[in-house]
């Protein structure tokens, strides 16, 4: 996966900026695993809302995951909000560049 150039990693609007920039993008190369596949079927979350939530949603939380080979990635959760503020879905996501990598959803 390409590293995301970010001035802050951990800067939950910058990063929102940029998976919304992305999941905007045609140049996007979506990536679902099948872990997070078997949960959009489990909740009934079709592609289309996926995007969506990617498209408007907000970065909330972030995890540093680090390897025994000393490199690491960083997770993100997305939220989605509806109208009234109920969180309507979240997404786990590893960006790459113009890349995204979906995790799990819930």
């Amino acid at each position: 996966m390409s590293r995301v150039k970010l001035k802050d990693p951990t800067n939950h609007g910058e990063v929102t900026h940029l998976i919304n920039e992305y999941a905007y993008s045609d140049e996007l190369d979506l990536h679902i695993t099948v872990h997070a596949d078997e949960r959009m079927e489990e909740r009934g979350v079709n592609e289309d809302f996926l995007m969506k939530t990617l498209r408007e949603g907000t970065v909330i939380e972030h995890e540093i995951e680090t390897y025994p080979n000393g490199n690491s990635s960083i997770k993100y959760r997305v939220s989605h909000r509806d109208n009234l503020g109920e969180e309507t879905v979240a997404i786990t996501v590893i960006p790459g560049e113009y890349q995204l990598t979906i995790v799990t959803i819930w």
